[in-house]
């Protein structure tokens, strides 16, 4: 699906963070947000990365925060200026690969919970920078174990990330949405 066919407006008025979003997924995800009325706060490690990919954006869409999301600093730096700049926060990407808190979501208080929904992404292989090992120099011979031929984009992704961060999926939660191109329906594993 191209980014072109995207229902605008469905994030006008909200406010996102997305963390790793200095490019790949994350940068994908930034993108598709703004693109449907989001204003996001962009969170990366690398601050020039981060700075560079936000140049990109219309100006007041995007503000930065760089710093490692397992920093328990840098969260509250990340949602003080949100709810400064922003006035508070409706969509949390958790795109970075850390895990703040620790145990077992069955465990928790449902009333803590406050109606909200938790919802993961599952790609198989995307091609980003991260993932290049796995099919650099063979891409062909990888994609044709895929039901659909191709190999993931990030905004195949993003696509998938904005459907659940929509109201499109207001009654879904603690669900896996697996974005592979059909490959473990076909008995593949991503």
């Amino acid at each position: 699906m191209s980014d072109n066919r995207t229902d605008r407006g469905r994030f006008s008025g909200r406010v996102a963070v997305v963390t790793g979003a200095s490019r790949g997924i994350g940068l994908a995800v930034t993108k598709r947000l703004v693109a449907e009325g989001a204003r996001v706060c962009m969170t990366a490690r690398g601050t020039g990365p981060l700075e560079e990919a936000a140049a990109s954006f219309p100006p007041g869409s995007v503000l930065t925060v760089g710093g490692k999301a397992d920093d328990r600093e840098h969260r509250r730096e990340v949602f003080d200026t949100v709810a400064h700049e922003f006035g508070g926060l409706d969509v949390l990407v958790n795109n970075a690969g850390v895990n703040p808190a620790y145990g077992p979501v069955v465990g928790l208080d449902l009333d803590a919970a406050r109606k909200v929904r938790v919802n993961a992404v599952a790609p198989a292989v995307v091609k980003t920078r991260f993932a290049e090992a796995l099919y650099e120099g063979r891409e062909a011979e990888v994609a044709a174990d895929y039901p659909l031929r191709r190999l993931g984009v990030p905004s195949d992704v993003a696509s998938a990330v904005a459907y659940l961060a929509s109201e499109d999926s207001s009654w879904v939660t603690g669900h896996v949405l697996t974005v592979d191109g059909g490959l473990t329906v076909a008995g593949g594993t991503a």
